[in-house]
């Protein structure tokens, strides 16, 4: 068995015999939880809501919630798993590595966890508690292992994420269904030490980067989803990026055009996008820009709001050019539309 272990989190890769991230018995200790979930789910469905507000100013989004109901999927559909999903998350995956393969280019698999797999004493009424060494997200780290074992690298941030907030650094926003500032520079970085060590990286042109860190106010989407206009605007620290004189992510034609020609390409949902653009809380100070920090390169960046798992690849279909002057590929989305994609997985030919 090989297991590579740095910086915090659990690369798994080719072949790699990875023993399931909870006890044999996670199963059954996991029903309570589930169950609880389920009656959340049941509730804010009725009521046509889709986020509830928890305890201390924690707020969640409710297809999150629904996503850790499942005890199990992949491989095939089953009766846990959604039924919109009219194709396997895991074959997609592993499909999608797989054309890229063809073309020489890495794939890296980011998925990021939910908020209440780290904060399920935060809903209101909490979660039931479990073991240690129990994991909420058991039947998600028992896929990304299935993963790996197909042959895609898969980054699991869970434990990178319990070891901020043991530290006294939430990985997430409150008011907001995306991760934190924190929690994006520890990915940059994580994914940095992933890059540099591709043999693609040494050459590839690098960029110089001025920080600065800046305080900025603003409203989550689960607040205003709410409509809880009695709570004040959540604070956060971001650090914002500049190459030279301008900002890593500028959003003007000569800005992307740069980006074009990048041997990164970023892609998956919003969570590629916030605190990088104007009305996702910050600027210039998203996983793109942090990018630019920790490897020197700032990627190309095909992202969309809401889901991340067809529209991002529909895209790259359309240019039409194989990807050409790729190196490397970053999907990263929330791990609940392994599941919760109300639009289904589709096979989509990128590379042709």
């Amino acid at each position: 068995m090989t297991l590579r272990i740095a910086v915090g989190f659990v690369l798994v890769a080719l072949a790699t015999l990875v023993t399931a991230a909870t006890p044999a018995t996670a199963t059954s200790e996991l029903a309570p939880l589930r169950a609880a979930l389920t009656r959340q789910v049941t509730v804010l469905t009725e009521a046509n809501a889709g986020a509830v507000k928890g305890l201390d100013g924690w707020y969640f989004l409710r297809q999150e919630l629904a996503a850790y109901r499942h005890e199990q999927f992949g491989q095939s559909p089953s009766a846990t798993t959604n039924p919109h999903n009219d194709n396997d998350p895991l074959a997609m995956l592993v499909d999608f590595q797989q054309q890229l393969a063809k073309a020489n280019i890495a794939l890296i698999v980011v998925l990021v966890p939910g908020k209440v797999t780290l904060y399920p004493d935060q809903l209101q009424p909490p979660l039931p508690a479990l073991p240690a060494g129990v994991r909420m997200d058991a039947a998600y780290a028992q896929f990304y292992t299935q993963l790996a074992q197909a042959g895609v690298t898969v980054v699991d941030l869970y434990p990178e994420f319990v070891r901020l907030r043991t530290a006294g650094t939430a990985p997430y926003c409150r008011q907001d269904s995306h991760w934190s500032p924190a929690a994006v520079e520890t990915t940059a970085q994580t994914l940095a030490d992933l890059l540099k060590a591709q043999p693609w990286y040494a050459a590839a042109p690098k960029v110089k980067t001025t920080t600065a860190q800046v305080a900025v106010t603003a409203s989550g989407d689960l607040v205003t989803m709410l409509k809880d206009t009695a709570v004040p605007p959540e604070r956060f620290a971001v650090r914002q990026v500049k190459i030279a004189d301008r900002f890593a992510d500028a959003d003007d034609a000569e800005s992307a055009a740069q980006q074009r020609q990048s041997p990164i390409l970023l892609m998956g949902d919003s969570h590629c996008l916030v605190f990088g653009h104007e009305d996702l809380l910050a600027q210039h100070a998203g996983l793109a820009s942090q990018l630019a920090v920790t490897t020197g390169i700032m990627p190309d960046v095909v992202a969309n709001m809401g889901s991340g798992i067809n529209a991002p690849r529909i895209t790259l279909a359309r240019r039409k050019d194989n990807l050409a002057g790729k190196k490397c590929v970053i999907w990263l989305f929330g791990a609940h539309q392994l599941t919760e994609s109300a639009e289904g997985w589709k096979k989509i030919p990128v590379i042709r």
